[in-house]
């Protein structure tokens, strides 16, 4: 599984740079809103299950948007 990234490169789909991204995001987050490292890796295995019969590369914002839903 690839991915497309912003600049048009593509590169292999890793499950490590959703759960750092998720992280980063998370911990500009006041306590109260932060969720635990087992919820945000379940969101990145959520998102990487969601991805895994794709035969083209997949936009790095089409990940967002699933890594968003599975927040949901």
């Amino acid at each position: 599984m690839t991915v497309i990234k912003r600049d048009g490169t593509i590169e292999k789909f890793s499950k490590q740079k959703i759960i750092d991204s998720i992280k980063k995001a998370n911990s500009s987050l006041d306590k109260e809103f932060q969720i635990t490292s087992k919820q945000i890796s379940r969101i990145a295995i959520a998102v990487a299950t969601s991805c895994l019969d794709l035969t083209e590369p997949i936009n790095i914002d089409k990940i967002e948007d699933l890594v968003e839903e599975k927040m949901m």
